[in-house]
């Protein structure tokens, strides 16, 4: 069996976890916490939490994505023509 540095289970776990949080996050209950008749910059505070929670999933899924690619090694050991890959 092959050995999975920790660095890449942590980035497999964060990737297994990241929708779980994105739901919660943008569940109804939390986010009318956020539904109080501010602005932030002329914008409505429960628009900038919703928007504000989707960029960071995003960012957060780029960065645990760029972790998961395989380096140039596990990529020549994997199965099948390049194109493919």
């Amino acid at each position: 069996m092959k050995e999975h540095d920790p660095d890449s289970r942590g980035a497999r776990d964060a990737s297994a976890i990241l929708p779980f949080l994105g739901v919660v996050l943008l569940f109804p209950p939390l986010v009318y916490i956020f539904a109080a008749p501010v602005t932030v910059g002329g914008i409505p505070l429960i628009v900038a939490y919703v928007f504000g929670v989707w960029a960071a999933i995003i960012l957060v899924a780029f960065l645990v994505s760029r972790r998961l690619e395989p380096d140039a090694s596990e990529a020549a050991r994997l199965p099948g023509p390049p194109e493919t890959r």
